[in-house]
């Protein structure tokens, strides 16, 4: 019998053969094992080295973490008190304003403290030379003596000089009981609402309403008589000076009437007076 002949490739052609060819082929290399490689001994090292890089890394965002925290922190308290000193500030120039003011408002009150002493000085002084005495001026209108010159009124309040005028003044007829129960016909003035007087400064102007007065009077026939009240001594002064400067008698009287009754007089009473320097 002739033997076959047949190539290696016609195994593949039966697929039995071709699966046993294929599973042979897959584990060859279990039954032949090649060499393995060898693993670098620092290798282990390098990797905990890596691993503890790591979590310091970690570390240290976390307190980067921290300190940003903490810097906000820090910023609220700068901020705080940063707004405290300003108002520290604003509290210690308030204090020296306030520190100044209270000297200013101290010199001021000497001041005026000095100015009414001369007041008053200069009150008693004038009381002296007229021989009166304060508390014992009759309030009234009085003559200043016998004369036959006529009395012109001015008023005094307020420190202001009002002439006893229809330009000041209104008037109405009224009826009085004098001393003994005599009834007696009088004339009361009153000033008008609009009424403007002399100020302690206009005197001795050409225009002021006393200078006014004094040129159209004759001082051979008139005399001044002021009215003064209590707060109206430094205007009365000034006047006073102005009067005598054009030979004028003048008298006054102290009073706090706002409301002037003419013709219930009395001639016997005596008047402080003085007759022109």
């Amino acid at each position: 019998m002739r033997r076959a002949s047949f190539s290696f490739l016609e195994l593949f052609q039966d697929p039995v053969f071709t699966i046993l060819a294929l599973i042979l082929l897959a584990t060859t290399p279990m039954i032949f094992p090649g060499e393995g490689k060898k693993i670098d001994p620092q290798v282990p090292v390098l990797m905990e080295e890596i691993n503890a890089l790591e979590r310091t890394i970690n570390d240290l965002k976390g307190q980067q973490a921290l300190l940003e925290q903490e810097k906000g922190e820090k910023d609220s308290e700068y901020q705080g008190l940063a707004q405290d000193l300003k108002g520290f500030e604003q509290k210690k120039h308030d204090s020296k304003e306030k520190e100044q003011d209270q000297i200013n408002t101290l010199k001021r009150l000497k001041n005026d403290l000095h100015a009414k002493r001369q007041e008053v000085e200069k009150t008693k002084n004038d009381l002296a030379r007229l021989n009166t005495r304060p508390g014992h001026i009759p309030e009234g209108f009085y003559a200043m003596g016998d004369s036959s010159k006529q009395d012109f009124y001015i008023q005094l309040v307020g420190n202001r000089l009002f002439p006893l005028d229809n330009q000041h003044f209104s008037d109405r007829d009224a009826h009085a009981t004098i001393a003994g129960g005599e009834i007696v016909a009088v004339t009361v003035k009153k000033r008008k609402a609009g009424a403007a007087g002399d100020r302690l400064e206009d005197l001795g102007k050409p225009d002021s309403k006393l200078e006014k007065v004094l040129k159209d009077m004759d001082s051979r026939q008139k005399r001044i008589m002021f009215l003064v009240h209590q707060d109206s001594f430094p205007i009365f002064r000034k006047a006073r000076e102005q009067v005598f400067h054009r030979k004028f008698e003048c008298g006054w009287v102290f009073t706090n009437r706002q409301e002037i009754i003419l013709g219930a007089v009395s001639r016997d009473e005596r008047l402080p007076s003085a007759a022109p320097q």
